[in-house]
């Protein structure tokens, strides 16, 4: 059986989150249902503000941006901001597109960490590099290679 990839979905859900302002407000599938888990009840943030910075003056305690000391400073502001994401299709066809959705959710549970061969065209390898970030330095470390394929064909094998 050939599965379309349900999680990258992006005409599904719009999220007017202003991290997703970058991308005119599509977020994946996978991102608002098993990520964030905010469909259908919503997502709360503090938004943090200074209203010195706001009117571009210096903070009074010598800070460069609003962070986690600010609180208690008589011109720091904290908004708490309620966020849910709208459905772009009808109901209807959501509750048919959900079904697909934890079908093909169960389907890449089954093929996970199985040994697989595969023949094709690499059309690209990457590093894939992970950034550790401590008080005093911060680390990059190579966790492996992606390997994208033009064309693929492979055959899986049980554990």
């Amino acid at each position: 059986m050939r599965y379309q990839n349900e999680f990258k979905r992006m005409d599904i859900f719009r999220c007017h989150h202003e991290s997703h302002e970058h991308f005119e407000y599509k977020v994946s599938a996978f991102h608002i249902l098993d990520r964030k888990q905010c469909f259908p009840y919503g997502c709360v943030y503090y938004r943090r503000r200074c209203r010195l910075f706001e009117k571009g003056k210096s903070c009074i305690r010598g800070y460069k941006h609003v962070g986690r000391l600010c609180p208690g400073c008589p011109h720091f502001l904290e908004e708490k901001v309620c966020n849910v994401p709208e459905l772009k299709i009808a109901a209807a066809g959501y509750e048919e597109w959900n079904e697909r959705y934890r079908d093909f959710a169960a389907w890449v549970e089954q093929k996970q960490n199985r040994e697989a061969q595969i023949l094709g065209v690499v059309s690209g390898v990457k590093p894939r590099f992970q950034r550790f970030i401590y008080p005093k330095q911060d680390n990059l470390r190579l966790r492996g290679f992606q390997i994208s394929f033009s064309e693929a064909f492979s055959r899986l094998y049980p554990k």
